[in-house]
Order: structure tokens, then sequence, then C-alpha cells
């Protein structure tokens, strides 16, 4: 894949230490996804905090005390996801009874954890595939970068981290929502599950415009927590400001989805995504960065062109959902 040896050796030390952990990191997502969709938010928000803090520790402890480098970085990582496991399994324990399960379904499957799984995949692969297909983008993007050369994949990954960080807040107003809509729905009230559309829209708005002009304005104080003044900064500072404006309606898709997600039209969501980010972004993004000289800035141009198109499409699916019919076939489905 044209990488450095060592680059690649350092990469592969740090995914043999946090490989043994995916599995406490999958759990915990799914409980804490549970927990959202009852509209408990909260504990897994005050999870996070604290496994936030004690990460410090750990990276402290095998980075720094335990000189592991790379490799301490990837125990950290383990170590924060267990720990996020543990204590989130620990809540729903203890507030099992309240919801009607027990606290042995916390952990091992029941008689009836495998009845119906044609009316559970028909619903979770259209949502894996909406959600992965995503987060699959930008790994594949950071592939074709790649062959750009070690400062451009340099610029992009830095940025990258920052876009991380910077995206959480979508991220938690999609999931809010999904669960929000969908409870609205499923309570039969299309007129607030309509309304939480729009006020989850028009709060990433809010959010994200208070986040773009932080980034135009203090673009050159996070290029320089990433990375040394020089060829890299400059060329991160440049892609920041290109996300300043992509971002919108990365953002504004994203939590879209969320809503789509919550009416059970995971389906759409996920051909949206497969045209939009596949059929367009990538093919885009590969002829402006290599064909048209545009290099790693055509790739993140291509993002913006593509993110908006599905937001445009997006907004006709949400246009033309009856909610009240949505409402009453889901309230149906729940009383059967």
């Amino acid at each position: 894949m044209s990488r450095h040896m060592q680059v690649s050796m350092l990469a592969a030390a740090y995914n043999r230490a946090t490989a043994p952990a995916l599995f406490c990191l999958f759990q915990y997502q799914a409980l804490a996804k549970f927990l959202q969709n009852q509209c408990m938010t909260t504990p897994p928000l005050i999870i996070n905090i604290i496994t936030s803090l004690l990460h410090v520790g750990w990276c402290t402890f095998f980075v720094v005390k335990l000189g592991l480098g790379n490799t301490g970085a990837g125990y950290a990582n383990a170590m924060t996801w267990t720990t996020q496991w543990f204590l989130i399994s620990l809540y729903v324990m203890r507030i099992a009874p309240k919801l009607g399960m027990s606290r042995r379904d916390v952990f091992l499957p029941g008689k009836g954890t495998f009845q119906e799984w044609g009316k559970y995949l028909k619903i979770a692969l259209p949502c894996v595939l909406q959600m992965s297909s995503e987060w699959w983008f930008w790994e594949i993007n950071a592939l074709l970068v790649g062959f750009l050369g070690t400062v451009p994949l340099a610029a992009h990954v830095a940025a990258n981290q920052f876009i991380g960080l910077s995206f959480m807040p979508a991220m938690g107003i999609s999931s809010a929502a999904a669960a929000l809509i969908g409870n609205m729905l499923g309570a039969n009230r299309p007129t607030d599950a309509r309304r939480y559309v729009k006020v989850c829209i028009f709060c990433n708005l809010l959010v994200w415009l208070t986040i773009g002009i932080g980034v135009l304005f203090g673009r050159h104080a996070v290029a320089s927590m990433y990375v040394r003044p020089g060829e890299v900064s400059v060329l991160v500072q440049s892609l920041l400001v290109i996300f300043a404006f992509a971002g919108l309606p990365d953002t504004t898709q994203h939590i879209m989805s969320g809503a789509l997600r919550g009416m059970g039209k995971m389906a759409a969501g996920s051909v949206v995504y497969l045209v939009s980010y596949y059929g367009l972004m990538l093919p885009t993004g590969y002829a402006l960065a290599f064909k048209f000289g545009y290099g790693v800035r055509g790739v993140w141009y291509a993002f913006g062109i593509g993110t908006s198109i599905a937001v445009f499409v997006f907004s006709l699916i949400l246009a033309r959902t009856r909610y009240d019919a949505l409402a009453k076939k889901i309230s149906k489905g729940l009383h059967d």
C-alpha cells in the first residue's frame, strides 16, 4: 500500500494491543444504544466522562511510566473500553428489573433471544450499512491520499483527528433524533415527531456555526496542536478551511440520517450513502486529486459536494414523509 515499513509495524503493534478489547467496545456501544433508545442518555454520558478522565491516567501509565510508546496507547484504549463495558453493565444490571428484564439477560441470551431474527435483520442490516458506509468512506480516502505522498497523508490524518472531535456534537444530536423521533412515532404522536426533526436540524445548525467560525479563526492554533510549523501545518490549515464550510452539510446529513433511522427508513439512508459517497464523492475526489492536480484538497472538495447532495436528497425524503401514516404503522406494529 506504499506505506513506510516502520509506520506499518507501529500500526500493527497498536492494533494487536487494542484488538482483544474490541469485544468490550462493541458490547458497551450496544448497551449505550439500548439506553439511548429508552431516552436514558445521561448514564452513558457520565460513564464517558469518567472513563475519559481515567484514560489520561492509563495513557500516562502505559506510554510514559512503562515506556511502551505506541503499543502503550493501544493498551490504554483497551483498558478504557473494558472499563466502559464494566460500568455500563453494572448500571444496566441495576435497573434491569425496572425495564422488564432479568439481570441474567444483560450478559446471557434467553429463550426468546433468537426468535424473529428475520425481522431483526431486516432492520439491522440496512442500519449497519448506513452507519458503516459513512465511516468506511474515510478509511478508503486515507488509502487514496496515501498515494499522494507523505505530506498530504500527514495533513489529511491530522485534520481528520480534529474532525473526529468536532463531529461529536453531531453524533450526539443524531442519536437523540433517532431516539426521540422513534419514541414519538411509537407513541402515535406524529406532530411531535415532525417537530423534533426540525428542532434537531436547527440545533445542529447553531452548533456548527459556532464550530465553523471557531475553526476559521483558530485554524493556526488547531494545526499547531497536531503538527510542527512547516509544509504539513500549512496544508492542515487549508484543509480546516474547507472543512469549516463542508462540515455544515456533513453534520446536517448525519442528523437527517438519524431522523430516518428513528422512522425505520434505514434502507433509504443506505442507498443515499452508497450513491453520494461511493458513486459520487470517491470518483470526484480521485479526479480532482489526481487528474486536475488539486491533491488532497480535491478529496476534501469532493467531500463537501457529496454531502451537500446527500442533504438535498434527505430533505426530499423527509419532506415527503407522511408522519401520520407512519405513526399508525409503527404503533400497530408495536401493538401486534
